[in-house]
């Protein structure tokens, strides 16, 4: 039946218009700057799709200044990462997954380092290693990298 083939053909066109599982490609080249890797990129773009960033922002902010640091846009409300191409140590994999956590709890309207920022942030180190046996982050495997960094920082509770 013809009703068929339309339905159908809807859905897949509905399917391709799903612009939070398609990375900007600003995202993609700011990413695959911080990660030379192709693989690890891909997975880092992957992740940040997900969480919902709406850019990642290479800047200079010299190399005494932040890692990174994420915001909140006024105009979309959705959050744009910064990371200070200037600090070493500022392109890491736990920086790149640090920020893009942050990103997620701001969808759950957590702004910190709370309970919620932590839990997304260790199950992308999780994610990382279930994809990259053995990849150490800063000589750890990524779930221990973030729990380590974890007790540095105050907990709100969110």
């Amino acid at each position: 039946m013809p009703w068929k083939s339309i339905l159908v053909l809807c859905a897949l066109m509905l399917a391709g218009c799903d612009t939070a599982s398609t990375p900007r490609a600003s995202i993609v080249t700011a990413i695959g700057q911080l990660q030379p890797d192709p693989a690890t990129a891909a997975f880092f773009i992957e992740e940040a799709t997900k969480a919902g960033v709406a850019d990642i922002l290479l800047v200079h902010a010299g190399p005494g200044g932040s890692y990174g640091s994420t915001t909140m846009t006024s105009d979309t409300m959705r959050p744009v990462i910064r990371i200070n191409v200037d600090r070493p140590g500022a392109a890491s994999a736990t920086n790149i997954a640090h920020e893009i956590s942050h990103s997620a709890a701001y969808k759950r309207h957590c702004f910190n380092h709370g309970e919620r920022w932590l839990a997304y942030h260790l199950g992308i180190a999780q994610r990382f290693e279930a994809r990259f046996p053995g990849v150490k982050w800063s000589g750890q495997s990524p779930a221990a990298n973030v729990a380590g960094k974890a007790a540095r920082y105050p907990n709100d509770h969110c």
